[in-house]
């Protein structure tokens, strides 16, 4: 709602549960939800590949804004704990702002890859998308507070984008305008 965003289709699977040799299994609770928007221009897209070489920055955007909570996160899950805290979105007008300068980036194609955070964290967002563009990064990231495994393991909302060094003082400043900060973590 404080987004404006009309909701007109999804699935309820909250309540899921089955008999399974005389035992109630209960499914995870979940729940879809499905929006729809026009596309101006379906080219002024970006994959999550790293195609930039060695003129390739990549920016953290945290959504978070230094949030790293582990609750519920995959690096949780392999130690077989649940956790306290999960990741949640805190600052909607925020996400409304990155949303909209990102749309700004993408329209004047200076982004040329990004990769929301999310299942594994800032870690394996980073190394998908080096994967995906068959190249490797050099990385800098500060933990500030947070210990190590938050810093790279938390699912907090954020996304990596990849700019062109020649960009980055550009894309830096556009960002900053729209009240958004994003650091640099490293180079392709």
């Amino acid at each position: 709602i404080e987004l404006g965003i009309a909701i007109d289709g999804g699935k309820d699977s909250l309540s899921m549960a089955a008999q399974c040799d005389g035992e109630l299994v209960k499914a995870p609770g979940n729940l879809v939800i499905s929006a729809y928007v026009t596309c101006p221009d379906i080219t002024l897209t970006v994959t999550p590949d790293l195609k930039l070489g060695k003129d390739g920055v990549l920016l953290h955007v945290d959504l978070a804004k230094g949030k790293r909570r582990l609750g519920c996160s995959a690096l949780a899950q392999a130690f077989d704990q649940i956790g306290n805290d999960c990741p949640d979105i805190e600052d909607v007008p925020y996400l409304k702002k990155v949303f909209e300068v990102v749309q700004e980036l993408l329209s004047e194609r200076l982004i040329s890859a990004g990769h929301d955070i999310s299942d594994g964290g800032l870690i394996v967002t980073i190394l998908e998308m080096a994967f995906a563009g068959n190249c490797g990064v050099n990385l800098n990231i500060e933990s500030k507070d947070n210990d190590l495994l938050q810093t790279l393991f938390a699912e907090e909302l954020g996304l990596v984008i990849e700019v062109h060094l020649d960009d980055l003082d550009l894309v830096k400043q556009k960002l900053n305008a729209a009240g958004v900060s994003a650091a640099v973590i490293g180079k392709v």
